[in-house]
């Protein structure tokens, strides 16, 4: 699948790729998938210093109760005992294993009495009452991966102008991002968790996704709501090794361009600041010692020029990889190669063409639009089979479009 020379990305996006991105779970879903240590006095040869779910951190403790080989301490039954009041039907038969492994006495009679009047009271009704209740949802931070990161981004330079791509391999992606098949598919579960795609298998190895957002990124928005990045600025952020600095070059794309806005009113070229409080708002907590701050601002890279003083990060962005900037000189050389082809019908071709025809030159390449034009100028202007096309930049896409398709 071809690989366009720009990609349009919302910058809400590029901000939340470039620090963390919200999960909504329900409390059920973040139950089954909490990871928490064994406790203390659960520390036994066969499972001592394992991380495990939850789930299986009840499983295991029940097992372990009945099974005689652990008598459990009076306070730690008591313990579940209060879980399961709030919590019935998850915790009720660990606790009742507890209390049955407990040594004779008072205590484990009077926790068996608690233990029972409140599978009388909570047996049924919790049941019943947990049907009525709709499920709550809570939102949690996560941090994409550098590879979630790129391939994600990657995506985008490969949709169509609906957000959906049909039919890439996993391969291609692969080699294109510079990673292996298996993270792949573990890229794409972590960004459909994460909300911010859908994907399907077409055929084994061949995919098809849809841009979960992308639908909001629309002409009718504001210029500042979406930027675009040019291809020879992400095979930059594809050599980045470390995680931290690719998110720090993300948001020094989106600052930039963001600026370069303001820069264009105002007709100066002031260079972009980030201060050292900006840069903890999104780098993990693990880097945002000043010094660490330091060190990562002043790491060079091709893109920008920058320095880093008094706690302030300024850089200006070499032109060559500046998206808006580079599309403009294409734009020109594409609309000569445009005119040129059709140089002999120039006077059947109007405005609005050509502007389709330069959208079509940057979605489907310079090269099959000129193929394309060369076969449908002779369909539409010197065929005696030719009809009246009312509409010269849709038919010239349907054709491009059939020609994918074959």
């Amino acid at each position: 699948m071809r690989v366009k020379e720009f990609a349009r990305i919302s910058k809400p996006v590029l901000k939340r790729l470039s620090g963390s991105v919200e999960i909504y779970k329900t409390l059920q879903e973040i139950r089954d998938e909490k990871i928490v240590p064994f406790p203390g006095h659960m520390r036994h040869d066969d499972i001592q210093d394992q991380q495990v779910s939850e789930e299986e951190l009840q499983q295991r403790m029940k097992d372990l109760y009945q099974d005689g080989r652990l008598k459990c301490a009076p306070h730690i039954a008591e313990e579940y005992i209060q879980k399961a009041k709030s919590d019935f039907h998850r915790y009720y038969h660990t606790a009742q294993a507890m209390v049955h492994s407990m040594e004779p006495g008072a205590q484990k009679e009077r926790l068996s009495y608690i233990l029972e009047g409140l599978a009388r009271l909570k047996g049924v009704k919790q049941e019943e009452e947990a049907a009525d209740q709709p499920p709550v949802y809570i939102a949690q931070k996560k941090r994409l991966s550098k590879l979630q990161i790129l391939q994600y981004i990657y995506i985008h330079f490969i949709a169509d102008g609906n957000g959906m791509v049909l039919g890439v391999s996993e391969h291609q992606i692969a080699r294109d991002i510079g990673c292996s098949v298996r993270s792949v598919r573990n890229n794409n579960a972590a960004l459909e968790k994460a909300g911010l795609l859908c994907y399907g298998h077409k055929e084994q190895g061949v995919l098809n996704y849809k841009i979960e957002e992308y639908a909001h990124i629309s002409e009718d928005y504001p210029q500042g709501y979406y930027l675009s990045l040019y291809y020879g600025a992400f095979e930059q952020l594809i050599g980045m090794s470390d995680v931290n600095l690719l998110r720090l070059e993300l948001r020094k794309i989106l600052v930039y361009d963001s600026d370069e806005i303001q820069r264009q009113k105002r007709g100066d070229h002031v260079a972009s600041v980030l201060s050292y409080n900006n840069l903890t708002t999104f780098l993990p907590q693990h880097v945002q010692y000043k010094k660490k701050v330091r060190e990562l601002s002043q790491k060079e890279t091709s893109m920008f020029r920058a320095s880093y003083q008094d706690d302030r990060l300024t850089f200006t962005m070499d032109q060559s990889f500046y998206g808006q900037t580079v599309k403009e000189k294409k734009k020109e050389e594409y609309m000569i190669s445009i005119k040129k082809e059709l140089e002999d019908v120039d006077r059947l071709i109007n405005k609005q063409d050509e502007t389709d025809l330069l959208q079509l030159a940057f979605e489907y390449g310079v090269s099959m639009l000129m193929t394309t034009l060369q076969n449908v100028k002779q369909e539409c202007f010197y065929s005696e089979q030719a009809e009246v096309i009312h509409n010269f930049g849709g038919f010239v896409r349907s054709e491009m479009k059939k020609k994918l398709a074959s």
